[in-house]
């Protein structure tokens, strides 16, 4: 069982690269079981969709295309992520 501290760490994972289908369903499960947990995911889903909304609404050069993490960049953050789980 995932700890609430790994849980919210894959919810923010999620958001940015998705998860493995091994790492999903642990974040399913606990989100099932745990509804600070599960609190804490929509309202991550929520403030992520807001913030995309108001970037494109106030500047149409600073859209979704400009916020994506290089390769890179991705694979050492999940790298060091997966490390510490």
């Amino acid at each position: 069982m995932l700890s609430c501290e790994k849980a919210t760490t894959l919810i923010e994972m999620k958001s940015v690269d998705g998860l493995s289908f091994s790492l999903n369903l642990q974040l399913k499960m606990h989100t099932a079981m745990c509804g600070a947990c599960r609190q804490y995911q929509h309202q991550s889903v929520f403030i992520n969709n807001a913030i995309k909304k108001h970037l494109s609404d106030t500047d149409s050069h600073i859209g979704e295309n400009n916020l994506h993490l290089e390769t890179t960049t991705k694979q050492r953050i999940t790298a060091e992520i997966e490390k510490n789980l």
